[in-house]
């Protein structure tokens, strides 16, 4: 999965990667993401992280969430999406379960005894805490689960996975009545928005990312994407 984002930015390495509609309104393109992404995954070779270990990504639904997941993918880690929004309880009692090797958003402080990256908000530097281990867990689904469930260690999981080819396939045509941008409308530590702007960004969509739902934004009032809007995630 860690390597297709290398791929795209061989191949488009100027074409947008990920937009963000609000706040700061940062554009990565591909080239960038590679890089970025680059620079983080030696930071998590750094503190230990290694194939199958488990890393809770706890940041808001922006550029930076992306980036820190193909740094987690580059290194053959499991992305684990961490909601910000649950109480700091809720949260050590997930990366428990987990038993994350790492917590990316996150201070020691907040997590004792695991190994924290602090990411700041310009994607220029991390701050690191000291840590631990992993074993397997999947992000919460939308609709009626509104918190996380663990799926043991071993158990094969129906979740669905992205295609894993040496060319990757867009999953929608490139075509004027669906362009290859997909608006991300939900948050990223939900499951299908997750999976499907993953998804998409593996195989040639940009992403336009929506730190939170908005009709009016979302029918024409955001900041222009760099392409025609196809497909779009939005939360139950």
């Amino acid at each position: 999965m860690g390597e297709t984002f290398g791929y795209w930015a061989g191949r488009e390495p100027d074409a947008v990667a990920v937009t963000e509609t609000a706040g700061e309104q940062r554009t990565v393109t591909r080239r960038e993401l590679d890089l970025q992404s680059d620079y983080y995954a030696a930071l998590l070779l750094d503190a230990s992280v290694r194939p199958d270990d488990f890393v809770s990504v706890r940041l808001p639904s922006t550029a930076e969430f992306v980036v820190a997941c193909a740094a987690a993918w580059k290194v053959g880690a499991t992305v684990q999406s961490l909601s910000h929004r649950f109480s700091l309880a809720e949260q050590r009692a997930v990366v428990e379960l987990a038993d994350s090797r790492i917590v990316l958003g996150a201070t020691p402080a907040e997590f004792p005894g695991r190994t924290t990256i602090y990411a700041d908000a310009d994607l220029s530097g991390w701050a690191r805490g000291r840590g631990h281990d992993s074993t397997r867990i999947r992000p919460p689904s939308p609709g009626r689960h509104r918190r996380p469930r663990a799926a043991p260690a071993g158990r094969r999981s129906s979740w669905p996975r992205p295609p894993l080819t040496s060319t990757p396939t867009p999953v929608w045509p490139r075509s004027s009545r669906c362009g290859p941008t997909q608006l991300v409308a939900g948050p990223l530590y939900h499951s299908a928005p997750f999976t499907y702007a993953m998804r998409g960004l593996m195989t040639g969509h940009a992403l336009a990312q929506m730190p939170a739902f908005e009709p009016a934004a979302a029918l024409g009032g955001t900041r222009p994407p760099p392409h025609h809007l196809g497909p779009c995630s939005c939360p139950p």
